[in-house]
């Protein structure tokens, strides 16, 4: 199946980069046509930002949820970085000129330049169809100088007795900065083809006919408080509660 994010920089400080300016969390919302079974997430991340206090340099704990229920907890890092550490080129690099112990490079390295990054297989069992939502946080990362970003790739793998892996489109979507002052941006792997506004009384407020996969709806002249985004694709109807400040 394909990716449900590929390559996509999750930082604190970007529009775009996170749910919500100021907090390291990404919400991947996504639409099953058909139940599968033996599911699992495929999640690949490294965390990058060199400066001082970076995130290269901290091991942060990250929060991974399916549905808002927490179904894996972690902190990158290998137990060491010696076996890479004679093949440093960089003489003031991150390695080194002389050997640490483990406790060293526990203290301050959550990856070692020229280690594999690993891939980390979630099971999450069976899958209802219908939608649902990729959750990664990391609440403590700081992001010293508004720099650094962690590169997220989320695959999703399952069985299905009907559909086979060709057939089987998923629909996955951002809708971002939420909440907002100004604007969303609705960016979706399928093709948009209509987005409609409601109030929280259930008024409908405004209606875009697009075609295309991305879309920035302005929402600035609208009063502050819920509203209600209908998202219409090729392939599925989705809801999504949108907050204005």
């Amino acid at each position: 199946m394909g990716p449900l994010n590929f390559k996509k920089d999750l930082n604190n400080y970007q529009v775009g980069a996170t749910d919500a300016i100021g907090e390291t969390v990404r919400t991947i919302n996504f639409n099953l046509p058909s139940a599968i079974n033996n599911s699992k997430f495929h999640l690949i991340i490294s965390n990058h930002g060199a400066n001082s206090g970076g995130e290269e340099y901290n091991r942060r704990w990250h929060y991974i949820y399916l549905d808002n229920n927490q179904v894996l907890t972690y902190r990158p890092g290998e137990a060491t970085c010696e076996p890479y550490r004679v093949y440093n080129t960089q003489a003031n690099g991150i390695y080194g000129s002389t050997p640490k112990a483990p406790f060293t490079w526990q203290s301050f390295s959550n990856w070692c330049p020229g280690a594999i990054i690993p891939i980390r297989t979630i099971n999450l069992g069976d899958l209802a169809a219908g939608p649902h939502s990729f959750k990664i946080s990391v609440p403590t990362a700081v992001f010293t100088g508004g720099q650094g970003y962690f590169p997220v790739s989320v695959y999703l793998q399952g069985e299905n007795s009907v559909l086979s892996t060709t057939d089987f489109d998923i629909v996955s979507y951002d809708v971002f900065p939420n909440p907002t002052k100004e604007s969303v941006n609705i960016k979706c792997n399928n093709n948009i083809t209509s987005l409609q506004l409601f109030d929280v009384a259930g008024k409908l407020i405004s209606t875009n006919t697009i075609n295309k996969s991305d879309f920035k709806l302005d929402i600035s002249n609208k009063p502050k408080g819920v509203y209600f985004l209908k998202i219409k694709t090729e392939n599925g109807l989705f809801s999504e509660k949108i907050i204005k400040e």
